[in-house]
């Protein structure tokens, strides 16, 4: 929708609306099957099984692709450099 420039319609606000929500629940659970997993005052190694696996692999991309990406390379320093070497022009 981004794409199509169709931002505020309706439908886009759902679609978000409810992503937000189902991003939030799953990084919540997440976070506590981590806490629930890596405790140190207990060995839960045995609990890592193919769905846990699976689950920490999902959270892995999820958090990759909903990191704020534009702050960090629109704040760091070698990709000022590198804009300047190509010759955009602030």
């Amino acid at each position: 929708m981004k794409a199509k420039k169709k931002t505020d319609t309706d439908l886009n606000k759902k679609i978000v609306f409810w992503k937000d929500r189902l991003e939030f629940v799953f990084v919540i659970l997440m976070s506590f099957l981590l806490i629930y997993l890596f405790n140190p005052r207990f060995d839960h190694k045995s609990l890592i099984d193919q769905h846990v696996k699976l689950l920490l692999y999902l959270f892995g991309f999820i958090l990759l692709i909903t990191a704020n990406w534009g702050t960090f390379i629109e704040e760091s320093v070698w990709f000022k450099d590198l804009q300047q070497s190509l010759g955009k022009k602030e």
